[in-house]
């Protein structure tokens, strides 16, 4: 077996593709379709069948329009890749180092009432290689971390995670409950049998990811997205998703939606009734008939703040 190690996420990986792609031929490559080619190579990475070309023929025209000149650049990303392919075939091996007894000193948050143990990816590393301590994932603050392996059935309940992904990662059997997520993404995760009730997610993205039998019961989701997706038996149960979307997922066995509150805070009645719809589309499910509830939540009154935790 290989060894877990953070890798660049395919997203990633195809932004810097295309650059190189624009750099080398211009007049073929157009910043204008910057978001079609990214989706395209991804698709091309991600071994997504249907594609024009393989990703062998890819790498080889790009070596070509990027010509000795980038040669070494290139060099750099086309191991980035066969990195990111090496720790995806690992995705069905469980993490198996057993549990550290070793003692770390960790940076507590300021916040007086409710401090958190600080994680950065030094100390996650470093974990990682030895074994993570009992409650290392558990009322922790993840602070700009790449994680790329978990032990099944973790607990990371009331943490928080700021501008830190879940990248390549086997997450399976795991307790988000009360998490915050701000910034954070889970990118080429697979997600089995994880809870994320009463979760705050926002600004947060799943992306060509598997989710089997996933809980976001009381969960609120905000600017939050889901895209190339795998969803089976996916709990909605009273969540609330404001200004979410879905595109391109794969969706079967979704529970509790009629529950949802599906809003678009500061958006018209019309944009909020689309967003909803377009929701219910993506997962394969009638939408319902509009009822008082697809309603706008107003922007707050002009002067005051809206609150939040100080971190």
């Amino acid at each position: 077996m290989g060894e877990f190690k953070a890798v660049r996420s395919s997203v990633d990986l195809s932004r810097s593709f295309f650059d190189y792609l624009v750099r080398g031929a211009p007049k073929e490559y157009h910043e204008a379709d910057r978001s079609r080619w990214i989706t395209i190579i991804n698709d091309i990475i991600q071994g997504r069948p249907g594609q024009k070309q393989s990703l062998e023929e890819l790498i080889a025209e790009l070596k070509q329009v990027g010509g000795s000149y980038y040669a070494g650049e290139i060099g750099v990303l086309c191991r980035a890749i066969q990195s990111f392919l090496e720790q995806k075939a690992m995705l069905s091996i469980p993490y198996d180092k057993s549990s550290s007894d070793k003692e770390y000193k960790y940076r507590m948050t300021s916040d007086v009432k409710h401090p958190q143990k600080i994680i950065n990816q030094k100390l996650f590393d470093s974990a990682a290689k030895a074994g993570f301590p009992p409650d290392f994932f558990r009322d922790s603050f993840f602070d700009g971390v790449t994680i790329y392996c978990l032990p099944d059935r973790t607990d990371l309940s009331k943490s928080y995670f700021r501008s830190s992904e879940f990248n390549v990662c086997r997450i399976w059997g795991a307790n988000f409950d009360g998490a915050t997520f701000a910034g954070s993404g889970f990118y080429s995760c697979d997600l089995q049998q994880c809870t994320f009730c009463q979760s705050s997610i926002s600004n947060t993205h799943f992306r060509d990811s598997a989710l089997r039998m996933v809980s976001f019961q009381r969960a609120s989701l905000r600017h939050s997205s889901l895209l190339d997706c795998e969803m089976d038996k996916i709990d909605f149960y009273s969540a609330t998703l404001d200004g979410c979307s879905l595109a391109r997922v794969a969706a079967k066995g979704v529970r509790d939606l009629d529950t949802a509150t599906i809003t678009f805070s500061g958006a018209t009645r019309g944009e909020c009734r689309k967003n909803k719809e377009a929701i219910y589309k993506a997962l394969g499910i009638p939408p319902p008939a509009a009822t008082e509830q697809d309603k706008v939540v107003p922007f707050p009154e002009k002067g005051k703040r809206q609150s939040g935790p100080a971190r």
